[in-house]
Order: C-alpha cells, then structure tokens, then sequence
C-alpha cells in the first residue's frame, strides 16, 4: 500500500531497528524507504547490537527484547549506561501502547509506543513525529547530555510556541516536566502537572506522584495510591514499583505480598521475580520465597542466564536466613547451601558469575571462622580482592556487611556510601526497589536504633565532601526525622542552597531578608 504521508526526505535520521529476523523490523524498512527515509538498519543480535557511539537518531525495538527486564526497564538501563542518549529518539514496540504508558519513568528522552499489529500510516506518523521532536528539541537535548540542565530548560522555554505543532506537543511538556523534576524543581513540577491541559493526562501521573514524594507529601501519595483511578491501572513495573516503594519503606512487608500477589505471576521479567521472593525473604517467610524461587528457577532452566541470576538469588535467601534465624537446626541451612553452590559451580554459566560465587564462598569462610585470626585475615584479604573486581551496586551492600562482619566498619561504611550515590542514580524500576532493599536491611543490621542518626549524619558530610548536594539534604533529612538538632538542620539549610533545593520533605529554605 502506497503511503499516503508526505515524504520526509527532509528529514535525514539514521534508523535503527532492534528485532528478530522475518519479525516486523523488515516491514518497517519497507515502509520508511517509501516515505523518503532511506537510512534504515536492522539489527539481529539484540541489546549487544548497539554500540556506545552508534549515532543512531532513532532506536525502534521490541518491549520483550530482554527476559530479565521490563521494556521500560531497558530503555531507562541503555539511557543510563551511555549506550543510547538523550538526542537518541526511542519507539518501543509493545502489545498495548494504552497500557505500557503506565509502565514507564520518563526519562530525559524522547519515547514513543508502537502497538501491534500496525499499519504503515501508524509506524511514519510515529516516525515522522518523532524525527521533527528530535531536530527541533536538539539544543536542549544536547545540553542534557551534557549533563548542563538549566542550559538546556532555558534552550527548551526559548523555543518558539508556533513551532511546537499538535503532534509534538505531549512531548515538549514531557521533556519540561521530566527536566523541571531532574533540576530539582519540585513544587514547579506539580504546577505544571495541575494544568488543565497536563492534569489526569497517563503520562502526567508518574512525574507528579514523584514530586510529591520528594516534597514529603505523603498525604497526597498515600491518598493517590487509594484513587480508584490508580488501582483501576493495568498492572506494570511502574505501578509495582510505587506501591511497594511506600509500604516497603514502612516495613510493612505483609501488605506489600499483599500487592505483589495480585501482579500476573506470568508477566514478571526475572528483575521482579527477584524483588518478590526478596520480599517474601524480609518478612521472614523463608520457606515461601524458597517455594517462589525453586519453581521459577525450574521454569528459567531453558535459559541459562536467567536460570544463574535465580540461582545465585536463592543462594543468598540461605545466607539471609542463616544469619537472622534463632533456630537450632542452622546447620542444615548450610548445608543446603554448600551443596547448591557445589553443583552450580560446576556449570559453564557460573563462570559468568565468579564475583557473586566468591562473595558467597567469602561470607562461608566467615561465619566458619569464628574467631580465629587467621580465617579472619584470610577472608578481608578475599574481600578486598572481590571489592576491586565488582561495580554492582547490589554486590557492594553484600561487600559492606561483609566488611561490618569482620570489624572493618570504616570500610564497611564507605561501601554504604558508595551504594547511595549510585541508588540515586538509578532508574526507577525493580531494580532500583532490589537495591533499596538489601541497602536498608543492611544499614539496619549494621547500624542499631541509637547509631542511626549518627550515621545518617556521616553520611550527609561525606556527600557534602563529594559535592553531591541534594544525597546530603536527603541524608540530614533522615537524621533530622529521629533526632531534632540544630546543627544538623544549619547542614541541611546549607545543603539545600548548594542543591537548588527550595523545598524537601516539609523542609523549606528561608529567604534572606536582606535579599
């Protein structure tokens, strides 16, 4: 069928497409070539295809491309690593565009859903849409790349208003939305979002919901997550996400399996298989998460990565409940547990996961150790070898207890720190949640209820020292929620100005009166 879009020969995008052989990636070559876009590459072996500097203007793949992930969750990871950027338009292809929408952070980036089946007038009017968004938003999302944010809302505001047509403009509020959110501007973000044309808009709720959370208006994110128009979504990462991080944050780990048990256990990427049995494991319900586990490890069998990424989970479900269990019959957890990892070390897969089998071995030799010094010694120099080899965040809690277990707390702390900035950074997603996780229960364990504002407290200077602002005031905030001190609250005060942080967490800067 001839296309009956104007051709867009005027728009010379390089075009790339991540999909199967015989799948619709040859289709949509098909249909661009007729409308005047000839630069058009498929792509057959998946995420590994794209390379950091690939200079793709667009980036069109499937919402199912990776087993352990989300869609959602891969575009906001490639976004993360460098692989794709900001200026790199993205369109996922999806069952239901309706309902992924939901499922999705909004990152600094242009995106577009696709749903299938389509036709050729759907897939160029989503091109089309796109490829004007990415010439006529460049200055900003170069700026963006470049990590200079106020440069690049003051690009996007200078943008003329007769130029940001119909079909564009969902995506300019977007962008605006998501860069006002990244520069700290809260309170500017639920304005936007309280406008007649943004307010109840699908894409607006997400932004908003964050914002709130970051003002501290936990009145609003308790009552919104109660709405009917919330629960009434389709179920996704996002909306997972939401209702787990608030409950979680309270520990309140029954309401949360309470959550998890109405998610569609057939439509769970490995990533939130992991986050439940996690949660299960939290709440003390060993033998549940071991049940969850053990039957998604049987059914990962026909992949092996995922099948290794589970594996290697349960291992860490004995540990845990070795460690905090009062039962007599530990032994037994060992046991369980040096016979899994024997046999799974044997596989080629393992091999795959050298740091996370060391790390194990590492807390065995511990808790075998006693207190001998020799086993003792043995097992920090191991940690400090594991230590170098790893940039997991995940791996680096594990590190920091390890650390905390055999009296090296200095260093044990700074492996805390460390897993802070990077959480900050993370997309949102189950990941994020997993990390979040382990994180607190960590910090819990390591730090007892009258060490905790001391320690929140190191932790707002040593970012303070690292420059990173706004982890600071988020830092004095916890401290400042379990103990009222003045000074904390003159380094909270400070912080905030150094962050651009007018507002947080029922905190607010005092303007000067001689201003």
């Amino acid at each position: 069928m001839q296309s009956s879009i104007s051709t867009t020969s005027h728009y010379n995008i390089k075009v790339a497409c991540l999909c199967e052989k015989n799948s619709w990636g040859t289709l949509i070559q098909e249909q661009c070539s007729r409308t005047g876009i000839e630069d058009v590459k498929l792509l057959y072996k998946g995420l590994s295809s794209l390379e950091p500097d690939n200079n793709y203007d667009l980036i069109i793949l499937d919402e199912s491309i990776d087993e352990n992930r989300s869609g959602s969750e891969v575009v906001d990871g490639l976004l993360a690593a460098g692989i794709i950027k900001p200026t790199t338009g993205v369109i996922l292809v999806c069952q239901d565009s309706n309902n992924h929408i939901h499922d999705y952070d909004n990152p600094l980036l242009l995106l577009d859903f696709l749903s299938t089946p389509f036709s050729e007038k759907d897939v160029i009017v989503k091109i089309m849409s796109l490829a004007k968004a990415i010439i006529l938003f460049k200055p900003t999302l170069t700026f963006i790349s470049n990590g200079k944010l106020s440069f690049a809302y003051k690009a996007l505001n200078t943008i003329p208003k007769d130029n940001i047509s119909i079909d564009i403009i969902e995506k300019f509020l977007k962008l605006k939305i998501n860069l006002t959110f990244e520069m700290g501007n809260f309170t500017q973000v639920v304005s936007i979002c309280s406008k007649p044309n943004v307010k109840g808009k699908p894409w607006s709720l997400w932004p908003n919901l964050k914002a709130n959370y970051e003002l501290g208006n936990w009145e609003y994110c308790h009552q919104f997550l109660s709405e009917e128009s919330f629960i009434g979504l389709p179920a996704g990462s996002m909306k997972l996400f939401w209702q787990l991080r608030i409950l979680l944050q309270q520990q309140k780990f029954e309401d949360a399996i309470d959550v998890i048990n109405t998610y569609p256990s057939n439509e769970m990427p490995a990533s939130t298989v992991r986050l439940v049995f996690l949660v299960f494991t939290f709440a003390q319900r060993f033998k549940e998460a071991q049940e969850f586990i053990e039957r998604k490890i049987r059914l990962a069998k026909p992949n092996s990565l995922i099948y290794a990424k589970l594996t290697v989970s349960l291992f860490n479900i004995y540990l845990y409940d070795y460690l905090t269990s009062a039962s007599n019959d530990k032994a037994k957890i060992l046991d369980k547990l040096e016979l899994r990892l024997n046999s799974f070390s044997k596989k080629l897969v393992a091999k795959k996961f050298s740091t996370e089998v060391s790390l194990i071995n590492i807390y065995l030799l511990i808790i075998k150790a006693g207190t001998k010094p020799d086993l003792i010694s043995n097992a920090k120099n191991r940690l400090e070898e594991v230590s170098k080899l790893n940039d997991s965040p995940i791996i680096k809690c594990q590190i920091a207890y390890a650390w905390y277990l055999v009296g090296e707390h200095k260093k044990a702390f700074d492996a805390l720190v460390s897993v802070d900035a990077t959480f900050d950074s993370m997309p949102l997603g189950s990941e994020r949640l997993i990390l979040g996780l382990v994180q607190t229960q960590i910090f819990y364990a390591m730090y007892h209820p009258e060490k905790k504002f001391d320690a929140y407290h190191r932790f707002g200077d040593r970012h303070v020292d690292k420059q990173r602002y706004k982890l600071a005031c988020k830092s004095y905030v916890r401290a400042l929620q379990l103990e009222n001190n003045e000074h904390v609250k003159e380094k909270l005060h400070k912080a905030m100005i150094d962050a651009d942080l007018p507002h947080l967490s029922g905190h607010q800067l005092i303007p000067d009166n001689d201003s």
